[in-house]
């Protein structure tokens, strides 16, 4: 029972720190700090998906990952952006096909996620807006190493 109880607090402690060293020191939301979901239907601050596919077609390279161990499923990576167009709280998992969790090469895991960090499509939104901040999130499908579909669409 010891060792359980152990085992669960160990879990729950690596889970704590895994969390907080993801964090974006400098990142804060702006106003009461509410986070609106990326489809609100009153949120009318969207970038353009095809200027985000764009770029991360361009800067993706299946041949330096065609090769790697784990190169197929699904990266989730989710952020926040704030009114000043900043973006930070990122976090990552990856799925297989079946939308079960998996293992997934971890270079190509911090690619994509350095990739989207680097992604400079976030306008400000004024201080009188009723929406500043909102959640986001990208999943990038990838086959054999070969980037195959960007979600949402």
């Amino acid at each position: 029972m010891k060792k359980i109880i152990f085992d669960l607090f160990l879990l729950a402690f690596l889970i704590i720190t895994n969390f907080l060293s993801a964090q974006e020191t400098n990142f804060k939301l702006c106003g009461d700090s509410t986070l609106i979901p990326y489809y609100f239907p009153e949120l009318s601050y969207r970038p353009d998906f095809h200027e985000v596919k764009k770029y991360f077609s361009e800067n993706y390279s299946a041949e330096k990952f065609k090769n790697a161990p784990n190169n197929t499923g699904m990266i989730h990576i989710v952020f926040w952006v704030n009114c000043k167009g900043e973006t930070g709280n990122y976090s990552i998992e990856t799925f297989d096909y079946d939308y079960k969790y998996c293992e997934m090469d971890e270079n190509l895991k911090q690619f994509f996620l350095d990739l989207t960090k680097n992604l400079k499509v976030w306008k400000t939104i004024p201080e009188n807006e009723k929406y500043l901040n909102f959640h986001k999130f990208y999943i990038f499908k990838v086959k054999n190493g070969e980037l195959v579909e960007i979600l949402p669409k």
